[in-house]
């Protein structure tokens, strides 16, 4: 990986859920986080969630989201 690139993960739980919390710990290998969440399609209805510019050094907590988000991968 060179300075700049970026990196895509999917995360597909394989059944509805209603996601209220989150803990993402400190990576040094990271400079930068965004998590960006969609149901349907990602151009239709994405959304940016969270930013996180020092995941490096700090650890990203998300809690009690309120409405919790619903993922239906049906």
């Amino acid at each position: 990986m060179h300075s700049g690139a970026r990196r895509f993960v999917v995360l597909d739980i394989g059944a509805p859920v209603l996601l209220t919390d989150m803990v993402i710990p400190s990576c040094n290998d990271l400079v930068s986080l965004s998590i960006d969440i969609w149901v349907h399609q990602e151009e239709t209805d994405g959304q940016r969630l969270i930013v996180a510019s020092d995941i490096f050094m700090r650890s990203s907590v998300i809690c009690d989201l309120q409405p919790p988000l619903f993922a239906d991968t049906s």
